[in-house]
C-alpha cells in the first residue's frame, strides 16, 4: 500500500504546467484589485490624517518591537513610516501585479507582491485582517513556491511545479472550504443546525447588493434546501480533492458555482 501510494504522489504534479500559468496569472490579477482598491482607501484609514494612522502606531511600538525583533512586526514601512512610502508600497504592488499577469520575472514579481502585501497588511491592522487577507497571503505564498525559475513565462514551456506545491495548493483550497462549513457547525448557532441561516444571510450581510432582496424573498423550504447544499459543498466535496481528476473537476464545479451564487448576491470584493 505505502507502494502504491508512492506511484501516486510521484506523479501527483504531473501535467500542471499550463493552470500553473493560469494560476499565477489568476493570482496577478487579484493582487492587482487589492491594490488598486487600497490606493484610494489608504489615506483615509491609515494615513496620517486617516481613522487609524499607521505611523503614529509603528513609532508607539518600535521600543518594544526593537526589543524582541523586527521580525515579529514584519513590514518594510519600518524604513520609512510616511504616507509618501505607503503609496510608493501600494504603488510598486500594482506595478509587480501587471509583471506577473503578463509573465514577465514570475519569481520575482511574486515574491515581491508577496512582501508588499505584507507590509501593507501589517500596518492596516483592522482594516487588513480579514480572511480574504490571509488567504492572499498564504496563496502569494505558494504561488512564491510554484513561479518557474525564468525571466519569462511561455505557455509551451515545461514548467510543471513541484508536486509538493501542487499539494499544497490542493490542501489550501480544502482548508478554506471544509474549515468554511465547519466552523458554522462549531459555532452550535441553532440557524446553522436548523438550516434556517439564510432567512437571516441576505439583509445582515456586510454589504448586500439589489439582488439580496429578491433572493430574501424566496420560500423557507428553498433557503432551508440552499442552506444543505452549501453544507454538501462545503463539507463534503473538498474530500474529493483527493480522488483524482474527475472527482477534482466536481469539487472544482461546486466550489465555482457557490462562489458565483455568493458574489450573485452580496460584494465581497476580491475574496
Amino acid at each position: 500500500m505505502f507502494r502504491r501510494f508512492l506511484n501516486w504522489f510521484s506523479n501527483y504534479g504531473a501535467g500542471y504546467a499550463r493552470a500553473n500559468q493560469l494560476g499565477l496569472r489568476a493570482i496577478g490579477v487579484v493582487y492587482f484589485i487589492a491594490f488598486v482598491s487600497f490606493l484610494v482607501q489608504a489615506d483615509g484609514l491609515i494615513g496620517a490624517n486617516g481613522i487609524l494612522p499607521f505611523h503614529e502606531w509603528l513609532q508607539a511600538i518600535r521600543p518594544d518591537v526593537a526589543a524582541v525583533g523586527y521580525r515579529f512586526v514584519p513590514t518594510l514601512l519600518w524604513l520609512s513610516p510616511t504616507d509618501t512610502a505607503l503609496h510608493l508600497t501600494l504603488w510598486a504592488g500594482v506595478a509587480c501585479s501587471v509583471l506577473l499577469v503578463l509573465g514577465i520575472a514570475p519569481l520575482l514579481s511574486s515574491a515581491a507582491l508577496w512582501l508588499l502585501y505584507l507590509s501593507v497588511t501589517i500596518v492596516g491592522r483592522v482594516f487588513w485582517s480579514f480572511q480574504w487577507d490571509n488567504l492572499l497571503l498564504e496563496a502569494g505564498l505558494l504561488a512564491i513556491l510554484a513561479s518557474p525559475w525564468r525571466w519569462r513565462m511561455r505557455w509551451r514551456a515545461p514548467d510543471d511545479p513541484s508536486r509538493w506545491v501542487v499539494f499544497l495548493f490542493h490542501l489550501l483550497v480544502f482548508k478554506l472550504m471544509f474549515m468554511a462549513g465547519w466552523v458554522k457547525l462549531a459555532s452550535r448557532d441553532p440557524v446553522w443546525w436548523h438550516l434556517t441561516a439564510l432567512k437571516y444571510h441576505y439583509w445582515t450581510q456586510p454589504l448586500p447588493i439589489w439582488t439580496a432582496w429578491y433572493a430574501d424573498q424566496l420560500p423557507l423550504w428553498f433557503q432551508r434546501f440552499c442552506c444543505f447544499v452549501m453544507f454538501g459543498i462545503e463539507l463534503a466535496l473538498p474530500f474529493f480533492i483527493w480522488f483524482g481528476a474527475r472527482a477534482r473537476t466536481l469539487a472544482a464545479a461546486g466550489f465555482v458555482g457557490l462562489m458565483v451564487l455568493i458574489a450573485a448576491t452580496g460584494n465581497y470584493t476580491f475574496f
